[in-house]
């Protein structure tokens, strides 16, 4: 690899510009971030959360030509980015990648704002990241703001039976639960079927329903509802609720809870009752409309130039 590599508008370029999926960046991302992950983990990734190549961005060993594609073995670091229909304007950031022996040149600050740029253009409005806590500082170096603190909650379950029980109950219910919380609203109908499940019922004579799915050998509840819309739920409902919900999966199963905000009563309550803070994490957020008006004024000039 080039010692005096450095970034320019010929090294970075959009993920459409990959020869084959942006799964052929597992290997990448492996030696980037290590530790021990299922093979295909990342295309499950991209699936999930809707990656889509043209919003992404590849910094290159080597300046390519205009519509040049470019090997996978080219790629030193990498924005992947999804835009869920269910976001609207929001960019979602689903990681950030550099080699680290590029680290420290500013090779991670040309490739967000060539990003920024990217989704600007594309009328995104705004991109979002999660941001290990550690991370934080780093990225409002690049212009984003820490909005809110996540948590990922873990407890065991309790069940007695030897299978999952996702099948939907029989209890019918008259209404919509309200939402507790929930992750991308794509990302349970993306996931592969048989790793996913739906649980439905009556607890405490509240409707509950829960979206959860496999993740590895653990199981995680993506959307909790529960209790009649516009009604408030005490916190000791929602633990009731989990409890519940931890007799459906069989004894010693983890079960995982995101996103939990870290500043909401009932999360906290969870914690008092004996789920632990398994990940503490950070949204951050960098607005992109006003790149999109210096986008619109510079292609303006450019064309009166011409």
């Amino acid at each position: 690899m080039p010692a005096g590599l450095r970034a320019g508008v010929n090294r970075i370029v959009g993920g459409e510009r990959l020869v084959g999926s942006l799964a052929g960046l597992e290997p990448l991302a492996q030696t980037i971030f290590g530790g021990q992950r299922r093979p295909g983990w990342l295309a499950r990734k991209l699936e999930r959360e809707c990656i889509d190549p043209r919003a992404c961005s590849l910094l290159l060993t080597s300046p390519v030509d205009a519509n040049e594609l470019v090997e996978v073995e080219r790629v030193a670091g990498y924005v992947l980015v999804g835009r869920p229909p269910s976001l609207a304007d929001l960019a979602r950031g689903a990681g950030v990648g550099l080699l680290g022996s590029l680290r420290g040149r500013g090779l991670g600050l040309e490739l967000i704002r060539a990003s920024c740029e990217l989704l600007a253009s594309q009328g995104a409005t705004a991109l979002e990241f999660l941001a290990e806590p550690e991370r934080v500082a780093w990225y409002a170096r690049q212009g984003f703001e820490a909005i809110r603190c996540e948590w990922a909650l873990q407890a065991t379950a309790t069940g007695e039976r030897d299978q999952f029980d996702w099948t939907e109950s029989e209890v019918a219910l008259t209404q919509p639960a309200a939402c507790v919380w929930s992750w991308i609203a794509e990302v349970w109908p993306r996931t592969p079927a048989g790793e996913r499940g739906r649980l439905v019922g009556l607890v405490d004579g509240q409707p509950l329903r829960a979206w959860v799915s496999r993740e590895g050998q653990a199981v995680l509840v993506q959307r909790l509802e529960l209790g009649e819309p516009g009604r408030d739920r005490e916190p000791a409902a929602i633990v009731g609720a989990l409890d519940y919900l931890r007799t459906c999966s069989p004894r010693g199963t983890p079960v995982l809870l995101y996103p939990c905000p870290a500043q909401q009563p009932w999360s906290r309550a969870l914690v008092e009752a004996g789920w632990t803070i398994a990940q503490r994490s950070w949204v951050v957020r960098r607005g992109l409309v006003g790149l999109r008006v210096e986008s619109a004024i510079a292609g303006q000039s450019l064309k009166a130039a011409g």
